[in-house]
C-alpha cells in the first residue's frame, strides 16, 4: 500500500474506427501522458493520482484482454481523504480524459431494497442506455460518502447500514446484475453484464485522518493530522464491512490541501 507506483508502460491500445480506403492507425493511451493531462486539472496529490491512474489502466488492460464470456477479478479502488481534496473531481477528470462514461453516486441516498429511498441498483441506471447486447461498456462508477453508511449508522426509513453494505457488496463483486426497469404498470427485470464497470468508492473518514487531544474540552485545541498510511483494518475498525473491503485492490489516500495548493 505504501509503495510508489511507476507508470512506464503502454498498457492499453485502442484501435481507431476503420474507414474505407483510409489507412488505419492505433491510438496508444500512455499512462504517463494521461497523468500529465490529469495534472492540468488536479493540483497536488501526486502519489494518489499515480495510484488511481494505475488502477484504472489495470482495469482497461483486463477488459481488453478478456475473451467473450471470460470472468476476471476487478481491481476496484478505495479513496479516502478530507472533504474538499478532490476525490470525485479526480475520478471525473480521469474519465473525461479517457473518454469513458462516468457516474457519480452518493452512498447516503441509498437504502436496503424495500425501504423508502433509492435502491443500490439505481446506481447503474444512468448507464442502462449505453448497454449493447446486454453488456455495459467500460465505465467508471464513483460512489461518494461511503463513510456515512458505516456500521451503526441508520439510513432513511430505518434501513440498517449493514444491509446497504451487503447490497453494495453484491453489486461490486457481481459479473451480472439484475436491474429492474420501472414501467407505468408493474416492473420488468433485465440481466446485464457489468464486468467492465470499475467501481471507485470514496469517503472522508476524518476521524482516521486526524488525532484529537486526550481529554480536550471545548474548542481550544485543534486536531493534528496523523499523516499515517491507512489500511483495510483501519476502515473495518471504523465500521466498514470486512467482506466489502476485501473487494478493493487499490487503497488511495488523499492529503489535506496546503495554502499554496488552494
Amino acid at each position: 500500500v505504501g509503495g510508489r507506483v511507476e507508470l512506464k508502460r503502454n498498457l492499453f491500445i485502442i484501435p481507431t474506427i476503420q474507414k474505407k480506403k483510409v489507412q488505419t492507425k492505433k491510438r496508444v493511451l500512455n499512462p504517463q501522458h494521461v497523468l500529465a493531462q490529469l495534472n492540468k486539472y488536479v493540483i497536488g496529490q501526486d502519489e494518489a493520482k499515480k495510484r488511481v491512474v494505475a488502477g484504472v489502466f489495470e482495469h482497461l488492460t483486463k477488459c481488453a484482454r478478456a475473451k467473450e464470456g471470460q470472468r476476471f477479478n476487478k481491481n476496484n479502488i478505495f479513496i479516502s481523504g478530507p472533504t474538499g481534496t478532490g476525490k470525485s473531481y479526480m475520478c471525473e477528470c480521469l474519465a473525461k480524459i479517457l473518454n469513458l462514461p462516468f457516474v457519480h453516486a452518493d452512498a447516503s441516498q441509498y437504502t436496503q431494497t424495500g425501504y423508502v429511498g433509492m435502491d443500490v441498483g439505481d446506481i447503474l441506471r444512468p448507464l442502462a442506455n449505453e448497454a449493447k447486447n446486454g453488456k455495459l461498456p467500460i465505465s467508471i462508477v464513483f460512489i461518494d460518502e461511503i463513510d456515512k453508511i458505516r456500521h451503526g449508522s441508520e439510513q432513511k426509513g430505518g434501513a440498517a447500514s449493514t444491509n446497504v453494505h451487503a447490497e453494495l457488496l453484491r453489486l461490486i463483486e457481481s459479473t451480472f446484475y439484475r436491474l429492474e426497469s420501472r414501467l407505468p404498470i408493474g416492473k420488468s427485470v433485465c440481466k446485464i453484464d457489468i464486468s467492465q464497470v470499475l467501481f471507485i468508492v470514496g469517503g472522508a473518514f476524518e476521524n482516521l485522518q486526524v488525532k484529537h487531544a486526550d481529554k480536550a474540552v471545548g474548542f481550544t485545541t485543534e486536531p493534528v493530522a496523523t499523516n499515517r498510511i491507512l489500511t483495510a483494518d483501519d476502515y473495518i475498525s471504523y465500521g466498514m464491512m470486512p467482506e466489502l473491503m476485501g473487494r478493493f485492490s487499490y487503497f488511495v489516500q488523499l492529503k489535506g490541501l496546503k495554502k499554496d495548493e488552494l
